[in-house]
């Protein structure tokens, strides 16, 4: 059996939530600058994506395309290395007070946001691995979806090719997809903002699901990304009009769903017909909620929560174990949780 000493990182996301400062002057907070500054850390060029999770400018959204709060409190905080890596963007309740077309628009004119990955070498040697399997190229050349937020919802596809010095003529692929979707479409609930009745409605909502249930995914790992909690023990909570989400998660067997909304980080695990569903909550990007709601099925379902310090989550895919380690930390770099998740059940693919 193989340790986790000898496992290599092929790829990794960073998933963060309620980045968006405050709404005074200076419009940025000094969580949000620290946890910035801790991101950079863990950036690995060619290897590493975010994951930015909604309510992105705090507390009303942004007015236009040319709203000095693009540069004050993302383009001036996520300096560094986080400037030559992709941010994937999904809207949050607070976005939707504000003008939500504006932060779709915002990547035309961003410098970061339309950027392909910095791929330095085609190639890169992986640490040697027993037997057969040592010296194995990994080719991260195929990026299916580099745009940085191409509309309320979405896909990332993500193919990493491993090929083997030993013997050319073996091949593997490992196949990662992300869906980025919009909760406050689906569950028909906005903010009272300037683009509610253009974008939160029951027409909506409805596309919304229908793109959800045509998307079937094939890929070893499904990631399944929204602003708001499926489940939380939270201030904000549960959100029940989500819970729909449930059984298309189950029958797909997504391997994690990830949300910010709740100001703290949580890991969530529900067994249901004999499937252990996943939920983690990376939601305290530049504010703290400390206090927490109690729930009669707290001590069933909690895993995990993290309300002391602002923090992030690292979504670590790894070869040859073929995991993904969702890992925990807060603004000062310490480490606080972490979890292994293997790939989807083969079974799920045979009966497809």
């Amino acid at each position: 059996m193989l340790c986790d000493g000898q496992d290599e990182l092929i790829y990794r996301f960073i998933a963060i939530g309620d980045t968006g400062g405050q709404p005074i002057e200076p419009y940025v907070s000094e969580m949000q600058l620290k946890v910035a500054e801790t991101m950079k850390e863990f950036v690995i060029i060619n290897k590493t994506s975010v994951l930015l999770l909604g309510d992105n400018f705090y507390a009303d959204g942004v007015e236009d395309i040319k709203d000095d709060r693009f540069k004050i409190t993302f383009e001036n905080v996520y300096l560094g290395p986080l400037k030559d890596i992709n941010w994937y963007v999904i809207a949050g309740n607070h976005d939707y007070r504000g003008n939500v077309t504006a932060q779709m628009e915002y990547r035309k004119k961003s410098e970061r946001c339309d950027a392909l990955l910095r791929l330095f070498s085609r190639y890169r040697m992986v640490k040697p691995i027993p037997r057969i399997l040592t010296r194995a190229f990994i080719n991260f050349n195929k990026l299916l979806n580099i745009r940085k937020y191409p509309d309320l919802y979405y896909k990332i596809g993500l193919m990493i090719d491993i090929k083997y010095r030993d013997n050319e003529s073996l091949k593997e692929s490992i196949v990662i997809d992300v869906l980025m979707l919009d909760t406050n479409v689906l569950i028909n609930k906005g903010s009272n903002g300037l683009e509610e009745e253009k974008y939160v409605n029951e027409d909506s909502q409805l596309h919304h699901k229908q793109w959800l249930y045509n998307h079937m995914s094939m890929a070893d790992f499904l990631v399944v990304a929204g602003h708001h909690p499926i489940y939380s023990f939270g201030v904000a909570g549960a959100t029940k009009l989500l819970q729909f989400l449930n059984p298309w998660l189950r029958d797909n067997m997504a391997s994690l769903f990830i949300c910010g909304h709740d100001h703290d980080l949580q890991y969530i695990e529900e067994d249901t017909d004999n499937i252990t569903m996943k939920y983690a909550v990376f939601g305290s990007g530049s504010k703290l909620d400390l206090q927490r709601r109690i729930y009669p099925y707290a001590n069933e379902r909690k895993i995990f929560r993290y309300a002391e310090k602002g923090g992030f989550g690292l979504l670590n895919f790894m070869y040859p174990s073929k995991r993904l380690v969702v890992a925990y930390y807060n603004e000062d770099g310490v480490f606080l949780y972490r979890k292994k998740i293997y790939r989807r059940n083969q079974q799920f693919y045979q009966n497809k």
